[in-house]
């Protein structure tokens, strides 16, 4: 199988997802402008209108040979805390200790992602199919005020994680797994890409034929 697959997505967490998952893939900018988004909708529906804004947001390599076809992955992960304050990546440090306290009582953490089947007609790409999917789970973190700027610290020493660039500033794998109490729902979702749900969606554009 020799279909092209394009993650347009700078997170660490889904680029290691799709590595482990065995996928062979190519990394792409996409220049969406978030806040341009109305904040105040439901969670689910602000990350499902953020991916598809970061789908039309994304530039694909000139294609070479008409009717030659390619896969575009895009996704946005944000949390609600349990007064339904909406979690994006934080604005600074302080908040981004803010996030994490939050996160104490719960929080739910929800992924979309939207997932293009693109032709190239001989001049641009046009979309053949287009999936869209959401998937989220409930997590309960537990990290001490006392241990927090060491929580941030080694979450970039010991798993390559820049806090500042994850919805909730928190993350439940490698280092930060340790702090996780409970996991409800979706796991991957939390983590950043729910993988069932990518690779029904690929199935459903085509990608393993």
């Amino acid at each position: 199988m020799n279909n092209k697959l394009y993650l347009a997505s700078q997170s660490v967490q889904r680029k290691r997802l799709l590595q482990e998952a065995g996928f062979d893939f190519e990394i792409l900018d996409q220049c969406a402008d978030e806040r341009s988004c109305d904040w105040g909708m439901p969670m689910q529906k602000l990350t499902e209108h953020i991916a598809l804004l970061k789908m039309n947001s994304t530039i694909v390599p000139t294609g070479k040979n008409v009717g030659e076809a390619c896969w575009v992955i895009t996704a946005d992960s944000l949390c609600v805390d349990k007064h339904g304050e909406i979690f994006g990546q934080p604005a600074d440090h302080a908040d981004a200790i803010r996030m994490v306290k939050a996160i104490r009582d719960g929080a739910v953490a929800g992924t979309a992602f939207c997932i293009d089947k693109r032709a190239w007609n001989a001049s641009s790409w046009q979309v053949e199919k287009r999936f869209s999917g959401y998937a989220q789970g409930e997590c309960f973190l537990d990290v001490s005020d006392e241990s927090i700027e060491w929580y941030f610290d080694q979450l970039k020493k010991v798993s390559g994680l820049n806090y500042m660039k994850l919805a909730g500033a928190f993350s439940i794998t490698g280092f930060g797994a340790q702090f996780l109490k409970r996991v409800d729902g979706s796991y991957l979702a939390i983590l950043g890409l729910p993988m069932y749900e990518v690779r029904q969606a690929l199935v459903a554009t085509g990608f393993f034929d």
